[in-house]
């Protein structure tokens, strides 16, 4: 299984959640929305995966890089 992350903090890790992907044999790639990195397009993966922060969702204007996530997530979700 291909699965992507949205990863919100540079220094936010997977935890057992990486552990799992190695052991099951599925392949990870990531995005770092707060970088302004470009989302995938979504017919390269299979399971989507959104990580936490300490941001809360409504922060748009704080993190302007929430409102393009959260178009992405819900057009391909």
């Amino acid at each position: 299984m291909k699965i992507h992350c949205l990863q919100h903090l540079k220094n936010e890790t997977l935890g057992n959640i990486g552990t799992w992907v190695t052991l099951k044999g599925h392949s990870l790639t990531k995005t770092l929305p707060c970088e302004k990195s470009a989302f995938p397009d979504p017919a390269e993966f299979d399971m989507l995966l959104i990580m936490g922060g300490t941001m809360s969702v409504y922060q748009e204007k704080e993190y302007t890089w929430l409102k393009p996530e959260k178009e992405f997530v819900k057009k391909h979700t």
